[in-house]
């Protein structure tokens, strides 16, 4: 099913995070948080889909007649952080691999 799905590519995607992005770098507190929120992101969605079959969303937003997409506090904090990275990756902040 769709769900079963989407609960395989969360876990696939914290998987992928935690060991190439995080795993033996020495991280700033500014990408902890980053990455902390983007993982808390992902959780979130992922307890709702596995305890629910579906993501609750309930932030719906109607600006100068627009209808937004309806979206949740963990859909904003995913985008959010995934921007922040790519923000932080194309000023080409290094990572060094730590030696402990």
């Amino acid at each position: 099913s769709n769900t079963l799905f989407l609960i395989i590519v969360a876990f696939f995607a914290l998987n992928l995070i935690y060991w190439f992005l995080i795993k033996g770098k020495n991280l700033n507190k500014f990408e902890n948080i980053t990455y902390g929120v983007l993982i808390g992101g992902i959780l979130g969605n992922l307890i709702d889909r596995i305890l629910h079959g579906f993501v609750i969303d309930y932030l719906d937003f109607n600006i100068f007649g627009y209808n937004f997409p309806v979206f949740n506090f963990a859909d904003i904090c995913i985008v959010v952080s995934i921007i922040l990275i790519i923000i932080s990756i194309c000023k080409g902040e290094k990572h060094e691999v730590s030696s402990k």
